[in-house]
């Protein structure tokens, strides 16, 4: 966006929203969240009155998967594949080395270009966890799950129990990351991983054994925003949703919960849970109803207790927490804010939290701040939306700011990066076509967005080769150096089809005379059955009738009886036993000659050349699969990253703060009503 669309914007919430702080909130720190101090720096220019609030959104779940994790560590870290962790999710721990993005390719993803998964994953189940494993894992992606209990917030995760698991994490990822940089670029580079993670040991060390999660990310966020501004921000804060959504009575009146009352109040209540419900059906998310009677789509958080569904009836109030929800009786239906928050105090104390599911949470947010999101991120807004319109048409005043929606141009960025270059990762090697040598941050920037563009195209290239000639040819185009070799296989398939047909030339005359015996024996077996119809029907007409007029001691019914029977012998029955014996002996002569051109057909020379074609042709789709995957890395992790960078990858990979500057100049910016 250009500078003068910037001023529009910043002009708008001048006058639409002057004194809403900004509101910026994350599950992690180690993700993309602390990159919003570029705004902080715009706001510094622009408008350096303005307030900006950085949070840790610690009141969701700390990670989700169905992984089997037998491991004697309380937290671990995962990839996540279309394997063993299909199911992962995992926010407050998730980590993503350089370039590394939670993009999986799928099993359905190869096999709508016409890989055979499961047949190159084969049948053995360790060797087919390990093909998911190498083939579907989202690259320089991994996460932290809880091996043991129940499903945790991450306000109640404590520091020291995570610690191990997450310096682990950070291990992992600082040497992903250093791998991909140049020599001269990786020295400077170790300064700022050793820095990082100085940070995390730091805390461990003086912290005490209460600390949190979320107290470890509140303290390092300004720090992450100090290291990218080169300064300690001003008009700057750092909160938590655990925090910032602390609802009791002192808290009730502030307009982030006036949402909430609108589902207590009688005279709207219906209107707004219809609405809340309409918007989120069919977007994976979850409608009132699923929660069962009475449910609002907000939960209630209690540090130590968990987080569950709120139910308000007429006579009762009710939270969800497992494995035991807690009811508290009321005298009657709590209708007013106040009222609720007396209630939970009472319960739980001073220190619940009240925290809107999905749609929920950003009307309420909205009604105080100016939400900070980059793009991509929250994809949901639309169905906020949706439902506030819904609202507004129903009569329902909504007093609501704008979502400030933040576009990266982070790989373009790195034009303005000096002295600093990247031995790319396998997958980038290839679509660069680098050959194993260094490209320069600069030569990145450049050529990034058409390397994307030519990926796609080789996408579109794989789903159209069906057969295995087809690919031999585009292999050979497409491999460079080895080339040479998927031209030889090619030949080598054609002298091996040309064996497998001079083979089965030579044994032509036997499947003639196959051919000429499953005839006869047709036609051996049409007389017999025109044959056995005849006699059953002369059997009716001729002998039943006889034997009918014999059994009356008739002599002369009994001698024509006899004369009958001895007809049929010579007209049928002798006549159906020879077409009987004819059958039986060309089957024996078809199956002597089947077992003749079976010998034939399966030479050790037609054996050998079928096998080779097999494994030419297996080792093609591995290859087709190689350049699917890289692609698909390509495709999806570069635009994803260039949206959602890691904070940190930018002054581990430029200490001089070049490319965060120029991140910043080049950003684009809008508004998003809800």
């Amino acid at each position: 966006m250009s500078h003068s669309s910037l001023e529009q914007t910043l002009e708008k919430l001048q006058q639409s929203s002057p004194n809403a702080p900004f509101l910026a909130l994350g599950q992690t720190v180690f993700w993309d969240e602390p990159l919003k101090a570029s705004w902080r720096r715009i706001l510094d220019r622009e408008w350096p009155s303005a307030q900006m609030v950085a949070g840790i959104h610690d009141t969701d779940y700390f990670a989700k998967t169905t992984a089997h994790v037998a491991d004697d560590q309380e937290f671990i870290a995962l990839a996540h594949d279309d394997g063993a962790t299909r199911g992962l999710w995992s926010a407050a721990g998730e980590l993503s080395s350089l370039f590394g993005s939670e993009d999986v390719p799928t099993r359905k993803f190869y096999e709508n270009l016409g890989v055979p998964f499961d047949k190159l994953a084969g049948h053995r189940p360790e060797a087919r966890r390990q093909f998911f494993s190498d083939n579907t894992s989202a690259y320089g992606w991994r996460g932290v799950v809880q091996t043991v209990g129940t499903a945790q917030i991450s306000h109640d995760i404590l520091a020291k129990t995570f610690g191990p698991a997450l310096l682990s994490l950070l291990d992992w990822g600082f040497s992903e990351s250093l791998s991909c940089l140049d020599e001269q670029t990786v020295n400077r580079a170790k300064d700022i991983t050793e820095q990082v993670r100085g940070w995390v040991t730091s805390f461990l060390e003086s912290c005490s054994e209460q600390c949190t999660l979320s107290d470890l990310y509140q303290t390092l966020l300004p720090k992450f925003y100090e290291l990218l501004l080169d300064f300690e921000p001003s008009n700057f804060s750092v909160t938590s949703t655990a925090s910032l959504l602390k609802f009791n009575t002192t808290t009730a009146h502030l307009p982030r919960f006036r949402f909430v009352q609108f589902f207590l109040d009688p005279t709207s209540s219906e209107i707004v849970k219809a609405a809340y419900s309409k918007a989120v059906a069919g977007g994976g998310m979850y409608t009132l109803d699923h929660f069962g009677e009475d449910a609002l789509p907000f939960d209630v958080v209690v540090p130590g207790i968990g987080r569950g569904t709120l139910h308000v009836s007429a006579r009762n109030i009710s939270v969800d927490f497992a494995p035991s929800p807690i009811n508290i009786p009321t005298k009657n239906r709590v209708t007013t804010l106040h009222e609720l928050a007396l209630l939970l105090a009472e319960e739980f104390g001073d220190t619940v939290v009240l925290v809107g599911k999905a749609v929920s949470l950003i009307g309420m947010l909205s009604a105080e701040f100016i939400l900070v999101f980059h793009e991509t991120a929250s994809g949901y807004t639309d169905r906020t939306a949706a439902m506030n319109n819904d609202l507004r048409n129903h009569g329902i005043t909504l007093s609501l700011n704008p979502i400030l929606r933040i576009q990266y141009n982070t790989w373009n960025a790195l034009a303005d990066v000096r002295g600093a270059g990247f031995r790319l990762p396998d997958h980038l090697e290839y679509a660069f076509k680098t050959n194993g040598k260094s490209i320069t941050a600069a030569d990145f920037a450049k050529s990034w967005q058409s390397v994307v563009s030519i990926s796609k195209s080789k996408l579109s290239q794989l789903r159209q080769i069906r057969s295995l000639r087809s690919l031999l040819s585009y292999l050979a185009s497409e491999t460079g150096d080895n080339a040479a070799h998927w031209s030889h296989e090619a030949a080598l398939i054609d002298e091996c089809r040309s064996a497998i047909r001079r083979n089965y030339d030579q044994a032509a005359p036997i499947r003639s005379k196959i051919d000429e015996l499953r005839f006869d024996i047709r036609l051996v077996k049409a007389q017999r059955t025109t044959i056995e119809q005849k006699s059953a029907s002369d059997f009716k007409d001729r002998l039943l009738p006889a034997i009918a007029n014999a059994l009356s001691d008739d002599e002369q019914a009994a001698i024509l009886v006899n004369e009958i029977e001895a007809d049929r012998n010579i007209r049928f029955t002798g006549r159906i036993a020879e077409l009987a014996l004819q059958q039986r002996r060309l089957k024996k002569q078809l199956k002597e000659a089947i077992s003749v051109k079976r010998i034939a057909e399966r030479s050790a020379e037609t054996l050998a050349a079928k096998l080779t074609i097999v494994e030419i042709e297996d080792e093609a789709n591995m290859a087709k699969l190689r350049i699917a995957h890289s692609a698909f890395s390509t495709v999806h992790g570069l635009p994803h990253t260039n949206s959602r960078p890691t904070s940190w990858w930018l002054p581990m990979v430029d200490p001089t703060g070049a490319w965060f500057d120029a991140i910043t100049d080049t950003l684009e910016v809008r508004l998003e009503d809800v």
